[in-house]
């Protein structure tokens, strides 16, 4: 964890997964934004693609650290709620 004072970052080793051996993310905890590379990117478009393995994990991690997100960022893209990207994911696992 790192702070200045006013803002808070945490950082989280997330490796292995079925992508890398070893990711990190970075949470944001007052702001409720969780910074990650290539474990989701949304479409040019602002839509979700089709759910991978990789989401799947993305979404245990998080289970798993307790995070409260509320917003996901990703490193090639955009941004969307947490909630979103929640339901996208559970849907796909219903299926």
């Amino acid at each position: 964890m790192f702070t200045d004072g006013k803002r808070t970052v945490e950082l989280h080793s997330i490796g292995p997964t079925s992508h890398v051996n070893e990711m990190t993310m970075f949470y944001f905890p007052k702001e409720k934004i969780l910074f990650q590379g290539d474990m989701f990117s949304p479409l040019e478009t602002g839509g979700i693609p089709p759910i991978i393995e990789i989401n799947h994990e993305l979404v245990k991690k998080v289970d798993e650290l307790k995070l409260d997100v509320e917003t996901l960022v990703g490193v090639h893209s955009g941004a969307l709620s947490w909630k979103d990207f929640r339901a996208a994911v559970d849907n796909a696992a219903q299926k």
